[in-house]
């Protein structure tokens, strides 16, 4: 909007939309201020003030003001001005109003004013659209809340059942771990899940008319103690159990629907938190590596037999994935939101001594693996030196003919070997990312799992919006938690030179290896810069082989198991 003003014009980008979840999770309200001086004279001290205020005129931001200079015909662009909200007052928002965002540019008098509109959201209010924002859609992780206080009895409940469960005759394990779980002891903890749930005999509750542009999600503490639900609120319900669990669900949100995916191994991930394209995660589902739940099946009208978890696990492939595919609006992966800074919503619960009592997120942290990384090639000693291999009868087996020749080029003391220079014939991808965590790095590849790496600018959703416009300006601790988390890095390259770059790097490593058998991609870490006669040379300082195991964005590479 631009203020109509002969000597300042103010120009305003904003959010349409106010609510709970962009407060907590920092989503900025005004994306930019823009303020140009059309007079001959030079404007200096002048501040710019922005305040918000609901239907009722009662202020909801903090004061917040700056000050520039402005020379004639000048333009000051101020960026995500960072207001601040009474979070008290969007917490115990009921329902929805008009309010309005006031930017007031003054000197000694006022200069210019300019008032935009704003929907204030309800503090459970979740809106999106198909052509909406992707944010609007990220934002549903918001609503998933393993930390609320009814979530505790109904994983305890959980755990018996599991235990209760007969297999094979024999009285089953109703431990929850999930960290080393077999896929099919996921599926056995989601059934047991589903099969609590069911038994609080929750009655399903349709959607409000306006649920295709956003809906008052319940919380779990409402949906357990009113009884009632709908297939958002059932939905966003067992998610936060299963989180609580240890098991990472994804949303998946179709026209006028709901319903809950599970990853059935840990490490598993969507390529972004949230996504309009359903592609990858229907893939997952055809792959065996996601499992699906009709939620609306754990509501006491859904009453079949016993196999009411087989059939609230089957129920969304038959009527969505195979038939109505199209409906599909979108998939948010809450892992990825949480690596991305999506955090729940603060469990509110009033106790009987009418205490409002408030409970805070805070992420479990991640056990370190302290399983002793794996040799293929080399037994260690007593004194712990490596040696050649042996078979079981102690014998020394006989080196290969193409590892005795990779071994002479290693000892290759001229400038082709790649170990001294790595010369301008060599293709390469760097990645952005700080020295201190090259160890993280190698400990990746050495332990067989596969890395994914992303162009520069492919950063999705709330790191996007909120931290960061590249992964150079990416804050260090989101830098190391995406690799030791979710083994994924950014190269220092846009996306279509990424991709160009991959793609060159696969075919030459496929040429290479199919005319000499030997594996020329390497992940170097470390580079020494030395000169020779004048001449300005790089070396790698450690080189792991690696294939590429996947060309479908993110690159994802692995240890070269030859």
């Amino acid at each position: 909007m631009v203020a109509s003003d002969s000597v300042v014009r103010i120009e305003v980008v904003s959010s349409p939309t106010l609510n709970q979840a962009m407060n907590h999770n920092g989503l900025p309200l005004l994306e930019r201020i823009t303020v140009r001086s059309d007079g001959e004279e030079p404007l200096e001290d002048v501040r710019v003030e922005v305040e918000v205020r609901d239907g009722f005129g009662a202020v909801l931001s903090r004061p917040w003001q700056t000050r520039i200079d402005l020379a004639p015909g000048a333009t000051v662009t101020l960026d995500r001005p960072t207001l601040q909200f009474d979070p008290g007052m969007l917490a115990t928002n009921e329902e929805e109003m008009r309010g309005e965002i006031s930017v007031r540019v003054s000197a000694d008098t006022e200069l210019a004013v300019t008032h935009l509109p704003v929907a204030i959201l309800a503090a459970r209010q979740w809106q999106v659209s198909e052509s909406g924002h992707l944010l609007a859609l990220e934002l549903l992780a918001a609503f998933v809340q393993p930390n609320h206080p009814a979530i505790a009895d109904v994983v305890a409940a959980t755990a018996d059942r599991l235990g209760d469960h007969r297999l094979h005759g024999r009285r089953a394990d109703g431990a929850l771990a999930t960290r080393d779980a077999s896929p099919e002891r996921i599926d056995a903890i989601v059934d047991a899940v589903i099969e609590t749930v069911h038994a609080r005999e929750i009655h399903y509750a349709p959607p409000p008319a306006s649920w295709g542009y956003g809906q008052k999600v319940r919380t779990p503490g409402d949906v357990l103690d009113d009884s009632v639900g709908t297939c958002l609120d059932t939905t966003v319900l067992l998610a936060a159990v299963l989180e609580q669990i240890g098991i990472n669900p994804v949303l998946w949100v179709v026209r006028g629907h709901a319903f809950l995916g599970y990853w059935r191994e840990r490490d598993r991930h969507l390529p972004d938190a949230a996504s309009f394209q359903t592609a990858s995660a229907v893939n997952a589902v055809d792959l065996g590596l996601m499992g699906l739940v009709e939620t609306t099946y754990v509501t006491a009208e859904r009453t079949p037999a016993r196999d009411v978890a087989r059939r609230a696990r089957q129920a969304p492939v038959d009527s969505w994935l195979r038939t109505r595919a199209a409906d599909l609006v979108g998939v948010v992966d809450v892992a990825e939101a949480r690596l991305m800074q999506v955090l729940p919503l603060p469990a509110r619960r009033v106790r009987a001594d009418g205490v409002v009592e408030v409970v805070e997120y805070h992420p479990h942290a991640e056990p370190q693996d302290s399983s002793p990384p794996r040799s293929q090639s080399s037994t260690a000693g007593a004194d712990g030196s490596s040696g050649p291999a042996e078979d079981p009868a102690g014998q020394k087996l006989p080196v290969p003919p193409r590892v005795r020749r990779w071994k002479n080029a290693l000892l290759d003391l001229t400038l082709r070997n790649k170990l001294l220079n790595l010369g301008a014939a060599s293709q390469q991808l760097p990645l952005a990312l700080p020295p201190e965590h090259l160890g993280a790095l190698a400990g990746i590849i050495q332990s067989d799992r596969t890395l994914a790496i992303r162009a520069g600018d492919d950063l999705a959703g709330q790191v996007a919006s909120a931290e960061a416009k590249d992964a150079w300006s990416l804050p260090g601790d989101l830098v190391r938690t995406m690799l030791t988390q979710r083994s994924a890095v950014y190269s220092t390259q846009r996306d279509a030179d990424h991709r160009a770059t991959v793609e060159s790097l696969r075919y030459r490593a496929r040429t290479i290896l199919q005319e000499t058998g030997a594996n020329p991609l390497m992940l170097t870490l470390g580079l020494l810069q030395w000169q020779l006669d004048g001449r300005e040379l790089t070396a790698p300082l450690v080189l792991c082989p690696v294939d590429i195991t996947s060309t479908l964005m993110p690159l994802r590479v692995g240890m070269d198991p030859s």
